[in-house]
């Protein structure tokens, strides 16, 4: 990017209005803020010795382009995009971290909001160059081969296209979003996203028999993360842009709680920012108010609820001890009792998160744990033995908390499986209240040579 001179707040005229003018972002570059106690037009005195300045960090920032093709099909008489052909691609300015982040899609509504159908893809990798590959690049000495800069991700699943459409008949819009990616110092960077359209033509080409529709999950879209807020019926609360009830858009702003609250409860499917959440409304058995809790999301951060200290609009930080960082959260539904939040860029660690309502403060004190899981070696050979063990990061005491849950192991064979890990018929294996402090999971023999793989869904939940 450019080099841009400095300027101090004026009235929008002249080259200092200019300056705060919007500009396209070209490649990586910094900001910071400084103020002086000199500045004289005619003069420049702001590093002379007798001003007085203060000068804060830089905050570096880069782009990464992204870039999406799909290849529609048609099977039992739908349209979808078969698995593989779905192909996004990202490609940063600098290293990245060669570890596997997180690439969702997720359907837009007819008012052009993500927050219809999730669809997770899945980042590729090869033995030689791991998750980011290198690419030739142009440079000032010339041609040049920037390391872990290019990422490509696919659709493992088929993908279903059909109504909502958006922007116009025809025409099926997501969004596709990168999270969870680390510079190759290790620095956490930001959720980026970009969208992409996708048209359904006619005559689309058949595909073959062996490639099946996904039977419909319950709650398909409905989100990532769950968090519990009790409310009354026909109570009067706040609600977000993008959230829904029963698949219907809900307006933004104050919405009315149906006067009878089923007893598994009513689920909101809010989505804020990058992350999409389930918030479940369920009918309060007493006034007082929501307990304080917090919830890993799929893809990275959090959802959590805090209960109300006092009324109208809230707002939310969240002090993280183990990190010394404060991020802020943002509101998702406010009730009497409680407000859902969620904070994507929360790391985990204990916390206390800060609510302030109506000219009230309440400070709590949480834990923020994400369950890992991870195999006792590195690549394996064929019928050697591996150990997969569970870890809750952020948790002072693991013991405190169960871990349940689904898992699937790959391209192994399963030799025993500790307390609360059960086995389904078709192989996936469900993880039921297992001890946080567990340790082994199950073992497993390789049936190929290379490293384990194994996907899973678990949810730490502390013990009442």
């Amino acid at each position: 990017s450019s080099w841009r001179t400095s300027w101090r707040p004026g009235d929008g005229q002249g080259w200092q209005g200019r300056a705060l003018a919007p500009w396209a972002l070209s490649g990586a570059g910094l900001l910071f803020v400084a103020g002086y106690s000199q500045w004289d037009e005619e003069s420049d005195r702001r590093y002379d010795g007798k001003t007085r300045r203060c000068v804060t960090n830089p905050v570096w920032f880069t782009s990464v382009r992204i870039g999406a093709s799909a290849t529609p099909a048609v099977a039992d008489g739908k349209a979808i995009v078969p698995p593989g052909k779905f192909i996004a691609t990202f490609r940063a300015d600098h290293a990245m971290l060669d570890a596997a982040p997180t690439v969702l899609l997720k359907q837009f509504n007819g008012e052009g909001d993500s927050v219809q159908a999730t669809y997770r893809l899945v980042p590729t990798r090869s033995d030689t160059d791991g998750f980011w590959r290198p690419e030739v690049r142009d440079g000032a000495g010339g041609e040049f081969e920037a390391d872990d800069t290019i990422l490509i991700a696919v659709n493992e699943e088929p993908i279903l296209l059909g109504l909502p459409w958006y922007p116009r008949e025809g025409v099926d819009t997501f969004a596709v979003i990168l999270s969870g990616t680390k510079d190759t110092h290790g620095n956490a960077l930001n959720a980026v996203a970009a969208k992409i359209e996708i048209e359904w033509p006619v005559g689309l080409v058949p595909l073959p028999d062996e490639v099946s529709l996904p039977d419909p999950a319950p709650g398909q879209g409905a989100g990532e993360g769950l968090a519990t807020l009790p409310v009354q019926p026909s109570e009067t609360i706040s609600v977000p842009k993008g959230a829904t009830c029963g698949g219907k858009a809900i307006p933004p702003g104050s919405w009315s709680v149906p006067g009878t609250i089923p007893e598994a409860g009513i689920p909101l499917v809010v989505t804020c920012g990058t992350q999409t959440v389930t918030v479940l409304l369920v009918r309060a058995t007493d006034p007082g108010p929501a307990a304080p809790s917090l919830a890993r999301v799929r893809g990275g951060g959090f959802v959590g609820s805090v209960p109300a200290p006092g009324e109208g609009p809230a707002q939310v930080s969240i002090a993280n001890h183990a990190e010394r960082t404060i991020v802020v959260a943002e509101p998702a539904v406010v009730s009497g009792a409680g407000c859902v939040f969620t904070a994507p860029d929360l790391a985990p660690g204990a916390c206390t998160a800060t609510i302030r309502q109506g000219g009230k403060t309440a400070k709590h004190d949480l834990e923020a744990v994400a369950v890992v899981l991870r195999w006792d070696g590195p690549a394996a050979t064929v019928g050697e033995l591996r150990t997969l063990r569970l870890e809750l990061t952020g948790a002072a005491r693991p013991a405190d908390w169960t871990v349940s849950g689904s898992l699937r192991i790959r391209d192994a064979g399963i030799v025993s499986l500790a307390a609360g890990v059960f086995r389904g018929a078709d192989g996936s294996l469900t993880l039921q209240s297992v001890r946080g402090d567990a340790g082994m999971l199950l073992t497993a023999r390789a049936v190929r040579e290379g490293a384990m793989e194994a996907e899973y869904e678990l949810a730490a939940r502390r013990k009442p």
